[in-house]
């Protein structure tokens, strides 16, 4: 399954697609296979996000992504917090991934 959505981040026009392993479809490494639910390539400027996510973890980890793409230079610990604020605020905002807005 691969349902792919283009998105334009700053200048860039990035792809999102779901996917069943991460790690396989992202080509990393074996040592990073472990509990990947999303990955952000500036190479080709693909966001693959893990399909099998519950609804609120698809939000955070999409947001996450996102930030990855956007702002390159934060660490991950900055990402992870970023990402959680943000996920965590539009869920209880009742935002959900697949409703229309």
């Amino acid at each position: 399954m691969s349902r792919a959505r283009r998105v334009r981040i700053w200048s860039k026009l990035w792809t999102i697609r779901d996917v069943h392993n991460v790690a396989e479809a992202g080509n990393e490494p074996r040592y990073m296979r472990r509990g990947l639910d999303g990955l952000c390539s500036h190479d080709d400027q693909t966001i693959l996000i893990d399909a099998a996510l519950r609804p609120r973890a698809r939000m955070v980890i999409l947001a996450h992504e996102i930030i990855h793409a956007a702002c390159p230079r934060l660490t991950e610990q900055q990402v992870i917090a970023a990402s959680t604020a943000i996920g965590s605020v539009l869920w209880r905002e009742g935002w959900r991934i697949g409703e229309e807005v």
